[in-house]
């Protein structure tokens, strides 16, 4: 019965964290940020508990909150995959980009966010009246969602199934599995 429930779990997850992503790709392409910033954090973090699901409970997922470097960690710990380790810098950099889901900090601070679309890393822009800067590397992310249906064994076309077209169109070249 638990394994019926996590698969569905599972399943529910992979497509929330699918359409998150759908739509982050979509804003980063149009530079409508910070949206896209967030909607990339609730993509990994819905993708990253849709594996996890299969070895933690809902409660102890619920209690790890949205904390992407903790999730990273568990997902690097079950899967024993020392490879992972090459993108802890994106998901540390995605994991602070939180700060932007409510207003508070951009209010009182504001901020700069760089985006890497494509071949260019983002550039490291000065601080400026020492606003924090966020560091959004989608080409890395890409990358880690297609990491995660492997590590799922998950074909993407299904997570993928109820998304809009338009949003399928700007998913990258490499994404043509998921077509």
């Amino acid at each position: 019965m638990k394994d019926d429930k996590s698969k569905r779990l599972s399943s529910l997850y992979l497509e929330l964290g699918s359409q998150y992503f759908a739509i982050a790709r979509y804003c980063a392409s149009i530079s409508f940020g910070p949206i896209y910033a967030t909607m990339f954090h609730h993509a990994l973090e819905m993708l990253i508990k849709g594996c996890l699901i299969k070895s933690y409970s809902s409660q102890d997922l619920k209690k790890v909150g949205h904390d992407l470097s903790k999730l990273w960690s568990m997902l690097k710990s079950s899967t024993g995959m020392k490879i992972l380790t090459r993108y802890d810098k994106t998901i540390n950099d995605i994991n602070k980009v939180e700060l932007l889901r409510y207003p508070d900090a951009m209010a009182e601070q504001g901020f700069i966010l760089n985006i890497k679309l494509g071949i260019p890393k983002p550039s490291r822009i000065s601080k400026k009246n020492n606003q924090p800067q966020y560091f959004v590397n989608v080409s890395d992310l890409d990358d880690i969602a297609l990491t995660i249906f492997n590590i799922c064994k998950v074909n993407p076309k299904g997570a993928f199934k109820n998304t809009p077209t338009d949003f399928m169109k700007i998913l990258p070249s490499n994404f043509a599995l998921w077509k």
